[in-house]
Protein backbone atom coordinates (compact mmCIF):
# COMPACT_ATOMS: atom_id res chain seq x y z
CA UNK A 1 0.00 0.00 0.00
CA UNK A 2 2.90 2.06 0.84
CA UNK A 3 4.22 1.93 -2.55
CA UNK A 4 1.62 2.62 -4.39
CA UNK A 5 0.77 5.71 -2.52
CA UNK A 6 4.18 6.38 -3.07
CA UNK A 7 3.50 5.92 -6.84
CA UNK A 8 0.46 8.38 -6.33
CA UNK A 9 2.66 11.27 -4.61
CA UNK A 10 3.77 12.45 -7.84
CA UNK A 11 0.80 13.80 -9.42
CA UNK A 12 0.01 15.30 -5.98
CA UNK A 13 0.92 19.30 -7.41
CA UNK A 14 -1.35 22.11 -8.80
CA UNK A 15 0.32 22.57 -11.91
CA UNK A 16 0.27 18.60 -12.86
CA UNK A 17 -3.67 18.54 -11.82
CA UNK A 18 -4.66 21.54 -13.30
CA UNK A 19 -3.27 19.95 -16.73
CA UNK A 20 -6.28 17.21 -15.87
CA UNK A 21 -9.15 19.62 -15.33
CA UNK A 22 -9.71 23.13 -14.83
CA UNK A 23 -9.17 25.95 -12.04
CA UNK A 24 -12.78 25.91 -11.06
CA UNK A 25 -12.83 22.10 -10.26
CA UNK A 26 -9.26 22.78 -8.94
CA UNK A 27 -10.89 24.97 -6.64
CA UNK A 28 -13.59 23.29 -5.55
CA UNK A 29 -12.21 20.07 -4.90
CA UNK A 30 -9.74 21.88 -2.25
CA UNK A 31 -12.27 24.04 -0.54
CA UNK A 32 -14.53 20.45 0.24
CA UNK A 33 -11.19 18.59 1.21
CA UNK A 34 -10.11 21.26 3.46
CA UNK A 35 -13.55 21.30 5.03
CA UNK A 36 -13.88 17.47 5.44
CA UNK A 37 -10.52 16.96 6.85
CA UNK A 38 -11.13 20.04 9.36
CA UNK A 39 -14.70 19.29 9.97
CA UNK A 40 -15.57 15.75 9.54
CA UNK A 41 -12.57 13.53 8.99
CA UNK A 42 -14.36 10.43 9.66
CA UNK A 43 -16.23 10.83 6.44
CA UNK A 44 -13.30 10.06 4.11
CA UNK A 45 -11.87 6.33 4.19
CA UNK A 46 -8.49 5.36 2.68
CA UNK A 47 -8.01 1.55 1.47
CA UNK A 48 -6.58 -0.86 -0.51
CA UNK A 49 -8.82 -2.82 -2.85
CA UNK A 50 -8.02 -5.11 -5.82
CA UNK A 51 -4.34 -3.75 -5.62
CA UNK A 52 -5.47 -0.45 -6.28
CA UNK A 53 -5.81 2.83 -3.63
CA UNK A 54 -9.68 2.98 -2.77
CA UNK A 55 -10.87 6.31 -1.18
CA UNK A 56 -14.59 6.62 0.00
CA UNK A 57 -16.47 9.87 0.69
CA UNK A 58 -19.50 10.06 2.49
CA UNK A 59 -20.86 12.97 2.50
CA UNK A 60 -24.45 12.19 1.54
CA UNK A 61 -24.44 10.47 -1.21
CA UNK A 62 -21.51 7.75 -0.50
CA UNK A 63 -18.84 8.04 -3.85
CA UNK A 64 -16.11 5.76 -4.05
CA UNK A 65 -12.57 6.63 -6.07
CA UNK A 66 -10.36 4.03 -7.08
CA UNK A 67 -7.40 5.20 -8.26
CA UNK A 68 -4.63 4.30 -10.45
CA UNK A 69 -0.93 4.64 -9.80
CA UNK A 70 0.26 3.79 -12.18
CA UNK A 71 -2.06 5.41 -14.74
CA UNK A 72 -3.98 8.75 -13.47
CA UNK A 73 -6.16 9.47 -16.12
CA UNK A 74 -7.38 5.66 -15.65
CA UNK A 75 -8.69 6.53 -12.43
CA UNK A 76 -12.52 5.80 -11.15
CA UNK A 77 -15.23 7.68 -9.61
CA UNK A 78 -18.71 6.02 -8.79
CA UNK A 79 -20.17 9.63 -9.42
CA UNK A 80 -21.65 10.39 -13.01
CA UNK A 81 -18.72 12.04 -14.57
CA UNK A 82 -16.97 10.94 -17.32
CA UNK A 83 -14.06 13.43 -16.90
CA UNK A 84 -11.51 13.26 -14.16
CA UNK A 85 -13.92 14.85 -11.20
CA UNK A 86 -13.45 16.63 -8.12
CA UNK A 87 -13.46 13.55 -6.22
CA UNK A 88 -10.27 12.41 -7.88
CA UNK A 89 -8.67 15.23 -6.80
CA UNK A 90 -10.02 15.47 -3.37
CA UNK A 91 -8.95 11.76 -3.16
CA UNK A 92 -5.88 12.80 -4.23
CA UNK A 93 -5.29 15.64 -2.14
CA UNK A 94 -6.06 13.71 1.15
CA UNK A 95 -3.54 11.02 0.19
CA UNK A 96 -1.43 14.27 0.66
CA UNK A 97 -3.01 14.84 3.96
CA UNK A 98 -2.81 11.29 5.09
CA UNK A 99 0.72 10.89 3.98
CA UNK A 100 1.88 13.96 5.88
CA UNK A 101 -0.77 12.67 8.85
CA UNK A 102 1.20 9.22 9.34
CA UNK A 103 4.86 10.50 8.99
CA UNK A 104 4.06 12.76 11.98
CA UNK A 105 2.45 9.90 14.02
CA UNK A 106 5.42 7.46 12.87
CA UNK A 107 7.98 10.28 13.93
CA UNK A 108 6.07 11.01 17.61
CA UNK A 109 5.95 6.80 18.03
CA UNK A 110 9.36 5.47 16.86
CA UNK A 111 11.51 8.74 17.62
CA UNK A 112 12.00 9.45 13.81
CA UNK A 113 13.31 5.95 12.98
CA UNK A 114 11.72 3.14 11.01
CA UNK A 115 10.76 -0.11 12.86
CA UNK A 116 9.00 -1.70 9.69
CA UNK A 117 11.55 -3.66 7.65
CA UNK A 118 9.35 -3.13 4.33
CA UNK A 119 9.05 0.27 5.01
CA UNK A 120 12.70 1.14 4.62
CA UNK A 121 13.06 -1.27 1.47
CA UNK A 122 10.07 0.78 -0.34
CA UNK A 123 11.44 4.21 1.04
CA UNK A 124 15.06 3.64 -0.38
CA UNK A 125 13.75 2.19 -3.94
CA UNK A 126 11.56 5.52 -3.95
CA UNK A 127 15.18 7.73 -2.90
CA UNK A 128 17.14 5.10 -5.79
CA UNK A 129 14.15 6.25 -8.30
CA UNK A 130 14.51 10.18 -7.19
CA UNK A 131 19.00 9.71 -7.64
CA UNK A 132 18.52 8.00 -10.92
CA UNK A 133 16.11 10.81 -12.44
CA UNK A 134 16.93 10.02 -16.02
CA UNK A 135 13.51 9.26 -17.94
CA UNK A 136 15.31 6.18 -20.44
CA UNK A 137 11.89 6.36 -22.19
CA UNK A 138 11.42 9.91 -23.29
CA UNK A 139 15.61 9.76 -23.80
CA UNK A 140 15.83 6.71 -26.20
CA UNK A 141 12.69 6.44 -27.93
CA UNK A 142 13.50 6.81 -31.83
CA UNK A 143 12.11 9.43 -34.81
CA UNK A 144 10.70 6.66 -36.58
CA UNK A 145 8.50 5.25 -33.08
CA UNK A 146 7.55 9.24 -32.61
CA UNK A 147 6.77 9.32 -36.28
CA UNK A 148 4.38 6.23 -35.85
CA UNK A 149 2.21 7.34 -32.49
CA UNK A 150 1.80 10.61 -33.91
CA UNK A 151 -0.01 12.81 -36.97
CA UNK A 152 2.20 14.14 -39.60
CA UNK A 153 0.63 17.37 -38.83
CA UNK A 154 2.03 17.42 -34.91
CA UNK A 155 5.46 15.62 -35.79
CA UNK A 156 5.95 18.26 -38.95
CA UNK A 157 4.97 21.22 -36.95
CA UNK A 158 7.11 19.93 -33.16
CA UNK A 159 10.18 19.73 -36.07
CA UNK A 160 9.91 22.97 -36.78
CA UNK A 161 9.45 24.59 -33.78
CA UNK A 162 12.37 22.60 -32.42
CA UNK A 163 14.53 23.99 -35.44
CA UNK A 164 13.39 27.59 -34.47
CA UNK A 165 15.52 26.60 -30.92
CA UNK A 166 12.21 26.85 -29.13
CA UNK A 167 13.08 27.10 -25.19
CA UNK A 168 12.00 24.44 -22.67
CA UNK A 169 12.45 24.71 -18.90
CA UNK A 170 13.10 20.46 -17.65
CA UNK A 171 12.72 19.47 -14.40
CA UNK A 172 13.67 16.14 -13.58
CA UNK A 173 11.58 14.74 -10.73
CA UNK A 174 9.56 11.93 -9.37
CA UNK A 175 7.96 12.89 -13.04
CA UNK A 176 9.89 14.75 -15.48
CA UNK A 177 7.88 18.15 -16.07
CA UNK A 178 9.23 20.24 -19.13
CA UNK A 179 7.86 24.01 -19.11
CA UNK A 180 7.62 25.48 -23.36
CA UNK A 181 6.16 28.73 -22.58
CA UNK A 182 6.37 29.56 -26.05
CA UNK A 183 3.68 26.84 -26.48
CA UNK A 184 2.30 28.23 -23.13
CA UNK A 185 2.45 24.48 -22.23
CA UNK A 186 3.60 22.24 -19.46
CA UNK A 187 4.27 18.48 -19.89
CA UNK A 188 4.72 15.76 -17.48
CA UNK A 189 6.26 12.55 -17.89
CA UNK A 190 5.82 9.47 -15.51
CA UNK A 191 8.45 7.39 -14.64
CA UNK A 192 6.59 4.26 -16.06
CA UNK A 193 5.18 3.90 -19.57
CA UNK A 194 6.87 7.72 -20.09
CA UNK A 195 5.16 8.19 -23.73
CA UNK A 196 1.76 6.50 -23.59
CA UNK A 197 0.68 8.01 -20.15
CA UNK A 198 2.50 11.76 -20.61
CA UNK A 199 0.10 14.44 -19.90
CA UNK A 200 0.05 17.85 -21.80
CA UNK A 201 -1.82 20.80 -20.55
CA UNK A 202 -3.33 21.21 -23.87
CA UNK A 203 -5.35 18.31 -22.56
CA UNK A 204 -5.19 16.57 -26.18
CA UNK A 205 -5.11 12.99 -24.84
CA UNK A 206 -2.57 11.81 -28.11
CA UNK A 207 1.01 12.50 -28.81
CA UNK A 208 0.16 16.08 -29.09
CA UNK A 209 3.24 18.30 -30.96
CA UNK A 210 3.81 19.95 -27.46
CA UNK A 211 4.74 16.56 -26.41
CA UNK A 212 6.96 15.60 -29.24
CA UNK A 213 8.61 19.32 -28.79
CA UNK A 214 8.94 18.13 -25.09
CA UNK A 215 11.07 14.70 -26.26
CA UNK A 216 13.00 16.69 -28.46
CA UNK A 217 14.25 19.22 -26.46
CA UNK A 218 14.89 16.05 -23.73
CA UNK A 219 16.93 13.86 -26.17
CA UNK A 220 18.83 17.37 -27.08
CA UNK A 221 20.20 17.63 -23.51
CA UNK A 222 20.92 13.64 -23.27
CA UNK A 223 22.98 14.13 -26.87
CA UNK A 224 20.68 10.90 -28.27
CA UNK A 225 19.31 13.00 -30.95
CA UNK A 226 19.56 11.44 -34.92
CA UNK A 227 19.02 11.98 -38.15
CA UNK A 228 16.09 12.34 -39.59
CA UNK A 229 15.72 10.84 -42.65
CA UNK A 230 12.74 12.93 -44.80
CA UNK A 231 9.44 11.12 -46.40
CA UNK A 232 9.41 10.82 -49.97
CA UNK A 233 7.23 13.32 -51.76
CA UNK A 234 5.98 12.00 -55.19
CA UNK A 235 6.29 14.46 -57.71
CA UNK A 236 4.16 14.26 -60.89
CA UNK A 237 7.24 14.84 -63.52
CA UNK A 238 5.10 15.05 -66.24
CA UNK A 239 3.21 18.15 -65.21
CA UNK A 240 7.07 19.48 -63.70
CA UNK A 241 8.29 18.88 -67.68
CA UNK A 242 5.16 20.64 -69.47
CA UNK A 243 5.42 23.29 -66.72
CA UNK A 244 9.34 23.61 -68.30
CA UNK A 245 8.88 23.47 -71.33
CA UNK A 246 6.35 26.37 -71.27
CA UNK A 247 8.72 28.93 -69.46
CA UNK A 248 11.27 28.01 -72.20
CA UNK A 249 9.00 28.81 -74.95
CA UNK A 250 8.29 32.42 -73.35
CA UNK A 251 11.72 32.78 -72.83
CA UNK A 252 12.63 31.48 -76.65
CA UNK A 253 9.59 33.41 -77.95
CA UNK A 254 9.60 37.07 -75.30
CA UNK A 255 7.65 37.88 -73.09
CA UNK A 256 5.75 40.62 -75.23
CA UNK A 257 4.74 38.31 -78.04
CA UNK A 258 2.05 35.91 -75.24
CA UNK A 259 -1.26 35.75 -75.80
CA UNK A 260 -4.80 34.61 -74.41
CA UNK A 261 -3.56 31.39 -74.91
CA UNK A 262 -0.72 31.37 -73.05
CA UNK A 263 -2.59 33.08 -70.31
CA UNK A 264 -5.32 30.04 -70.16
CA UNK A 265 -2.54 28.08 -70.46
CA UNK A 266 -0.23 29.47 -67.67
CA UNK A 267 -3.81 29.30 -65.60
CA UNK A 268 -4.28 25.79 -66.48
CA UNK A 269 -0.80 24.28 -65.14
CA UNK A 270 -1.43 26.54 -61.78
CA UNK A 271 -4.28 24.21 -60.99
CA UNK A 272 -2.53 21.28 -62.31
CA UNK A 273 0.29 21.91 -59.87
CA UNK A 274 -1.76 23.59 -56.91
CA UNK A 275 -3.88 19.72 -57.45
CA UNK A 276 -0.27 17.87 -57.69
CA UNK A 277 0.36 19.35 -54.49
CA UNK A 278 3.49 21.83 -55.47
CA UNK A 279 1.47 25.01 -54.23
CA UNK A 280 4.44 26.76 -54.45
CA UNK A 281 4.90 26.41 -58.13
CA UNK A 282 1.48 27.11 -58.81
CA UNK A 283 1.55 30.32 -56.66
CA UNK A 284 4.25 31.67 -58.89
CA UNK A 285 2.33 30.31 -62.23
CA UNK A 286 -0.39 32.60 -61.19
CA UNK A 287 1.56 35.13 -60.60
CA UNK A 288 2.67 35.01 -64.40
CA UNK A 289 -0.72 34.61 -65.88
CA UNK A 290 -1.82 37.75 -64.06
CA UNK A 291 1.56 39.40 -65.47
CA UNK A 292 0.51 38.23 -69.29
CA UNK A 293 -3.37 39.15 -68.48
CA UNK A 294 -1.77 42.78 -67.24
CA UNK A 295 0.51 43.18 -70.27
CA UNK A 296 -2.17 42.22 -72.77
CA UNK A 297 -4.77 44.68 -71.41
CA UNK A 298 -2.41 47.44 -71.05
CA UNK A 299 -3.47 47.67 -66.93
CA UNK A 300 -0.91 50.60 -65.04
CA UNK A 301 -0.52 47.71 -62.52
CA UNK A 302 1.77 45.44 -65.29
CA UNK A 303 5.21 45.98 -63.81
CA UNK A 304 7.75 43.83 -66.58
CA UNK A 305 10.69 43.36 -63.91
CA UNK A 306 8.22 41.73 -61.36
CA UNK A 307 7.24 39.48 -64.39
CA UNK A 308 10.93 38.69 -65.90
CA UNK A 309 11.71 37.78 -62.40
CA UNK A 310 8.80 35.72 -61.52
CA UNK A 311 9.74 33.72 -64.79
CA UNK A 312 13.39 33.64 -64.05
CA UNK A 313 12.71 32.27 -60.46
CA UNK A 314 9.68 29.85 -61.50
CA UNK A 315 12.58 28.41 -64.24
CA UNK A 316 15.20 28.17 -61.91
CA UNK A 317 12.97 26.60 -59.01
CA UNK A 318 12.14 23.71 -61.50
CA UNK A 319 15.58 22.92 -62.14
CA UNK A 320 16.67 22.81 -58.27
CA UNK A 321 13.60 20.14 -57.97
CA UNK A 322 15.09 18.36 -60.85
CA UNK A 323 18.53 18.61 -59.72
CA UNK A 324 17.46 17.77 -55.98
CA UNK A 325 15.41 14.47 -56.97
CA UNK A 326 18.11 13.14 -58.92
CA UNK A 327 20.54 13.50 -55.44
CA UNK A 328 17.58 12.25 -53.53
CA UNK A 329 17.50 15.52 -51.14
CA UNK A 330 13.62 15.13 -50.79
CA UNK A 331 13.75 17.84 -47.73
CA UNK A 332 14.80 20.53 -50.72
CA UNK A 333 12.33 19.11 -52.94
CA UNK A 334 9.48 19.82 -49.90
CA UNK A 335 10.81 23.42 -49.27
CA UNK A 336 10.76 24.31 -53.37
CA UNK A 337 7.68 22.47 -53.96
CA UNK A 338 6.15 23.57 -51.11
CA UNK A 339 2.96 22.55 -49.04
CA UNK A 340 -0.41 22.97 -49.80
CA UNK A 341 -1.82 22.42 -45.66
CA UNK A 342 -0.15 24.99 -43.34
CA UNK A 343 0.44 23.10 -39.89
CA UNK A 344 -2.01 24.04 -37.33
CA UNK A 345 -1.70 23.45 -33.51
CA UNK A 346 -3.99 23.75 -30.71
CA UNK A 347 -3.21 26.24 -28.12
CA UNK A 348 -5.00 26.48 -24.69
CA UNK A 349 -4.97 30.50 -24.49
CA UNK A 350 -2.53 33.23 -25.32
CA UNK A 351 -3.00 36.90 -24.18
CA UNK A 352 -2.27 39.21 -27.62
CA UNK A 353 -2.34 42.97 -27.98
CA UNK A 354 -4.33 44.41 -31.53
CA UNK A 355 -1.85 46.39 -33.27
CA UNK A 356 -3.69 47.77 -36.56
CA UNK A 357 -5.15 45.99 -39.64
CA UNK A 358 -3.89 46.24 -43.37
CA UNK A 359 -5.61 45.65 -46.99
CA UNK A 360 -4.12 44.03 -49.37
CA UNK A 361 -4.25 42.55 -53.01
CA UNK A 362 -1.16 39.62 -53.90
CA UNK A 363 0.39 39.35 -57.32
CA UNK A 364 -0.99 35.43 -56.91
CA UNK A 365 -4.81 36.57 -56.96
CA UNK A 366 -5.56 36.74 -53.69
CA UNK A 367 -7.44 39.75 -52.27
CA UNK A 368 -7.65 40.17 -48.04
CA UNK A 369 -7.28 42.38 -44.89
CA UNK A 370 -4.71 41.24 -41.86
CA UNK A 371 -4.72 41.95 -38.11
CA UNK A 372 -1.77 42.05 -36.67
CA UNK A 373 -1.88 40.98 -33.08
CA UNK A 374 1.50 40.99 -30.65
CA UNK A 375 1.52 37.19 -28.08
CA UNK A 376 2.75 38.31 -24.77
CA UNK A 377 3.08 34.87 -24.15
CA UNK A 378 5.71 33.92 -27.08
CA UNK A 379 7.42 37.28 -27.32
CA UNK A 380 6.07 37.11 -31.53
CA UNK A 381 3.84 38.87 -33.80
CA UNK A 382 0.88 36.48 -34.99
CA UNK A 383 -1.56 37.67 -37.84
CA UNK A 384 -5.10 36.83 -38.34
CA UNK A 385 -6.74 37.43 -42.22
CA UNK A 386 -9.52 37.04 -43.79
CA UNK A 387 -8.77 35.87 -47.31
CA UNK A 388 -10.30 35.89 -50.82
CA UNK A 389 -9.22 34.33 -54.13
CA UNK A 390 -9.78 37.14 -57.11
CA UNK A 391 -9.09 34.63 -59.70
CA UNK A 392 -12.54 33.81 -60.31
CA UNK A 393 -14.19 34.90 -63.31
CA UNK A 394 -17.03 36.78 -60.78
CA UNK A 395 -14.82 37.63 -58.47
CA UNK A 396 -15.22 41.36 -57.22
CA UNK A 397 -11.73 43.52 -56.22
CA UNK A 398 -12.76 46.43 -54.87
CA UNK A 399 -12.08 48.77 -51.76
CA UNK A 400 -15.89 48.68 -50.59
CA UNK A 401 -14.90 44.84 -50.07
CA UNK A 402 -11.95 45.07 -48.56
CA UNK A 403 -13.60 47.43 -45.92
CA UNK A 404 -16.83 45.35 -45.71
CA UNK A 405 -14.77 42.04 -44.53
CA UNK A 406 -12.73 44.44 -42.02
CA UNK A 407 -16.24 45.18 -39.99
CA UNK A 408 -17.89 42.18 -40.10
CA UNK A 409 -18.24 40.18 -37.46
CA UNK A 410 -18.02 36.45 -38.09
CA UNK A 411 -15.03 35.66 -36.66
CA UNK A 412 -14.61 32.61 -33.87
CA UNK A 413 -17.15 31.04 -31.78
CA UNK A 414 -18.49 34.73 -30.27
CA UNK A 415 -18.45 36.52 -34.23
CA UNK A 416 -16.00 38.97 -33.45
CA UNK A 417 -14.47 41.48 -36.67
CA UNK A 418 -10.94 41.96 -37.77
CA UNK A 419 -11.41 45.83 -36.72
CA UNK A 420 -11.95 44.56 -32.99
CA UNK A 421 -9.20 41.81 -33.02
CA UNK A 422 -7.05 45.10 -34.19
CA UNK A 423 -7.48 47.46 -31.63
CA UNK A 424 -8.13 45.47 -28.29
CA UNK A 425 -5.96 43.08 -25.83
CA UNK A 426 -7.57 39.89 -26.84
CA UNK A 427 -7.53 36.87 -24.69
CA UNK A 428 -8.08 33.52 -27.43
CA UNK A 429 -9.15 30.33 -25.49
CA UNK A 430 -8.87 27.03 -27.56
CA UNK A 431 -7.12 28.41 -30.81
CA UNK A 432 -5.27 27.57 -33.65
CA UNK A 433 -1.87 28.27 -34.87
CA UNK A 434 0.55 27.39 -37.41
CA UNK A 435 4.77 27.68 -37.87
CA UNK A 436 4.01 31.21 -39.26
CA UNK A 437 2.15 32.57 -36.63
CA UNK A 438 -0.94 32.85 -38.52
CA UNK A 439 -3.96 32.15 -36.49
CA UNK A 440 -7.06 29.56 -37.94
CA UNK A 441 -10.52 31.24 -37.80
CA UNK A 442 -12.62 28.63 -36.19
CA UNK A 443 -15.58 28.22 -34.30
CA UNK A 444 -14.38 26.09 -31.73
CA UNK A 445 -11.96 29.01 -30.52
CA UNK A 446 -13.52 31.85 -27.95
CA UNK A 447 -12.03 35.40 -28.19
CA UNK A 448 -12.62 37.47 -25.07
CA UNK A 449 -11.91 41.56 -25.60
CA UNK A 450 -10.16 42.99 -22.77
CA UNK A 451 -8.52 46.25 -22.82
CA UNK A 452 -8.93 49.16 -25.84
CA UNK A 453 -4.98 49.42 -26.74
CA UNK A 454 -3.76 53.30 -26.01
CA UNK A 455 -0.61 54.88 -26.33
CA UNK A 456 -0.88 54.59 -22.37
CA UNK A 457 -1.24 50.74 -22.21
CA UNK A 458 1.43 50.16 -25.61
CA UNK A 459 3.76 52.44 -23.59
CA UNK A 460 3.46 49.91 -20.56
CA UNK A 461 4.50 46.87 -22.98
CA UNK A 462 7.65 48.78 -24.43
CA UNK A 463 9.26 48.89 -20.87
CA UNK A 464 8.25 45.72 -19.38
CA UNK A 465 10.53 42.78 -19.95
CA UNK A 466 11.41 41.34 -22.98
CA UNK A 467 9.17 43.30 -25.61
CA UNK A 468 12.40 45.22 -26.86
CA UNK A 469 12.46 43.46 -29.93
CA UNK A 470 8.64 44.96 -31.21
CA UNK A 471 9.83 48.61 -30.76
CA UNK A 472 12.28 50.76 -32.21
CA UNK A 473 14.65 52.56 -29.74
CA UNK A 474 15.89 55.61 -32.24
CA UNK A 475 14.85 56.17 -35.94
CA UNK A 476 18.51 54.92 -37.02
CA UNK A 477 17.39 51.50 -35.55
CA UNK A 478 14.77 51.25 -38.27
CA UNK A 479 17.23 52.50 -40.92
CA UNK A 480 19.62 50.23 -40.30
CA UNK A 481 17.55 46.93 -39.83
CA UNK A 482 19.34 44.85 -43.12
CA UNK A 483 17.59 42.02 -44.79
CA UNK A 484 19.66 39.01 -46.32
CA UNK A 485 18.36 37.58 -49.34
CA UNK A 486 16.81 33.76 -48.38
CA UNK A 487 15.23 32.17 -50.94
CA UNK A 488 13.01 29.63 -48.79
CA UNK A 489 12.26 32.54 -45.80
CA UNK A 490 10.67 35.27 -47.62
CA UNK A 491 8.54 36.17 -44.81
CA UNK A 492 11.95 37.36 -43.27
CA UNK A 493 12.01 39.98 -45.83
CA UNK A 494 9.76 42.19 -43.74
CA UNK A 495 9.81 43.66 -40.25
CA UNK A 496 6.93 45.00 -38.48
CA UNK A 497 8.17 47.53 -35.87
CA UNK A 498 6.44 50.13 -33.49
CA UNK A 499 8.15 54.03 -33.42
CA UNK A 500 6.99 56.87 -30.78
CA UNK A 501 6.32 60.33 -32.75
CA UNK A 502 4.26 63.84 -31.92
CA UNK A 503 4.31 65.39 -35.19
CA UNK A 504 3.62 64.53 -39.09
CA UNK A 505 4.58 66.82 -41.51
CA UNK A 506 6.02 67.19 -45.17
CA UNK A 507 2.84 65.65 -46.96
CA UNK A 508 3.95 65.32 -50.59
CA UNK A 509 1.97 63.22 -53.38
CA UNK A 510 4.19 62.46 -56.28
CA UNK A 511 2.22 61.98 -59.00
CA UNK A 512 4.53 60.63 -61.54
CA UNK A 513 5.37 57.64 -59.10
CA UNK A 514 2.10 57.68 -57.84
CA UNK A 515 3.47 57.68 -54.64
CA UNK A 516 3.09 59.46 -50.50
CA UNK A 517 5.71 60.88 -48.95
CA UNK A 518 5.61 62.09 -45.88
CA UNK A 519 7.76 62.61 -42.63
CA UNK A 520 7.40 61.45 -38.87
CA UNK A 521 9.11 63.85 -36.22
CA UNK A 522 10.05 62.35 -32.62
CA UNK A 523 11.19 65.56 -30.41
CA UNK A 524 12.71 62.96 -27.69
CA UNK A 525 14.80 65.90 -25.64
CA UNK A 526 13.63 69.85 -25.54
CA UNK A 527 16.15 70.56 -28.76
CA UNK A 528 16.56 67.35 -29.97
CA UNK A 529 14.56 65.50 -32.75
CA UNK A 530 14.52 62.80 -35.34
CA UNK A 531 12.75 62.17 -38.15
CA UNK A 532 11.97 59.61 -40.42
CA UNK A 533 10.54 59.55 -44.59
CA UNK A 534 7.58 57.29 -45.19
CA UNK A 535 5.69 56.46 -48.10
CA UNK A 536 2.71 54.96 -49.15
CA UNK A 537 1.81 53.57 -52.89
CA UNK A 538 -1.34 54.26 -54.04
CA UNK A 539 -3.38 52.06 -54.79
CA UNK A 540 -7.47 51.68 -54.91
CA UNK A 541 -7.57 49.86 -51.58
CA UNK A 542 -4.67 52.72 -50.36
CA UNK A 543 -6.55 55.32 -51.07
CA UNK A 544 -8.08 55.83 -47.24
CA UNK A 545 -4.82 55.83 -46.22
CA UNK A 546 -2.95 58.82 -48.32
CA UNK A 547 -6.47 60.83 -47.17
CA UNK A 548 -5.39 60.03 -43.82
CA UNK A 549 -2.26 61.47 -43.59
CA UNK A 550 -2.53 64.40 -46.39
CA UNK A 551 -5.52 65.55 -43.67
CA UNK A 552 -3.77 64.71 -40.89
CA UNK A 553 -3.84 67.54 -38.16
CA UNK A 554 -0.89 67.82 -35.64
CA UNK A 555 -2.12 68.27 -31.49
CA UNK A 556 -1.07 70.62 -28.60
CA UNK A 557 -2.60 67.76 -26.58
CA UNK A 558 -2.47 64.58 -27.32
CA UNK A 559 1.13 64.79 -28.78
CA UNK A 560 3.15 61.52 -28.60
CA UNK A 561 1.88 58.62 -30.37
CA UNK A 562 3.35 55.29 -31.18
CA UNK A 563 2.71 54.12 -35.73
CA UNK A 564 3.22 50.59 -36.33
CA UNK A 565 5.43 49.88 -39.60
CA UNK A 566 6.46 47.74 -41.84
CA UNK A 567 10.12 47.96 -42.94
CA UNK A 568 11.30 45.84 -46.27
CA UNK A 569 14.64 46.33 -48.17
CA UNK A 570 12.11 48.97 -50.54
CA UNK A 571 9.96 50.75 -48.20
CA UNK A 572 9.00 51.82 -44.75
CA UNK A 573 4.92 52.18 -44.89
CA UNK A 574 2.69 52.85 -42.07
CA UNK A 575 -0.15 50.04 -41.12
CA UNK A 576 -1.43 52.02 -37.89
CA UNK A 577 -1.40 55.04 -35.58
CA UNK A 578 -1.97 54.50 -31.39
CA UNK A 579 -2.83 57.63 -29.96
CA UNK A 580 -4.07 58.25 -26.74
CA UNK A 581 -7.56 56.85 -26.83
CA UNK A 582 -7.33 54.10 -29.78
CA UNK A 583 -6.13 52.00 -32.40
CA UNK A 584 -6.36 53.94 -35.58
CA UNK A 585 -6.35 52.07 -39.00
CA UNK A 586 -5.66 54.83 -41.24
CA UNK A 587 -6.42 52.64 -44.46
CA UNK A 588 -10.08 52.05 -42.52
CA UNK A 589 -11.20 54.62 -40.16
CA UNK A 590 -12.06 58.16 -41.23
Amino acid sequence: MNEKINNLKQYINEKFLLTLTNKGIYNRSVKDIDNIINNSPEKIKLEEADDKIKVTIDTGDKIEVILNDEDIKSSKCTCPSKDICKHIIMSLLYIEHFNTENKSNDNIENDNKYNNTEEIKETEETNNNIINNTFDEVKNISFDEIRKLSTKRNFEYALDRFYENIEADIKEDAMLEINISEENTIIYFPKKDSIKKAVCSCKDSSLCAHKIIAILKYKEMYGTLEDIKEEDKEIDENILKFANEFIENIFEKGFYSCSEKDFDIAEQISIKLQVKNMPELAKIFRSIAESIDSMINKHASFNKLFAFASLSRLYNTIKNIEKAKQNNDNKTVKLLTGEIRSKYINRKSGELVGLGAYPWISSTGYLGVSAYLYNLNTKKLSFFSYVIPTFYDNARISYDDVRSNYRKKIHFENNISIEEISKYKIKFINYKVNNEERISSSKFTSVILNDRINYTLLKDIKESKNNEELFAETYNDIKNIDFRYDYFNKNDMSKIIIAEFQIIENQEFDKIKQMLYFDIINKYKEDEEERLTLNIKYTSIHSNGIKYIMDYKNSNVDKNRFIVLEKTKYYIRPISIINVNAVINIFFDN
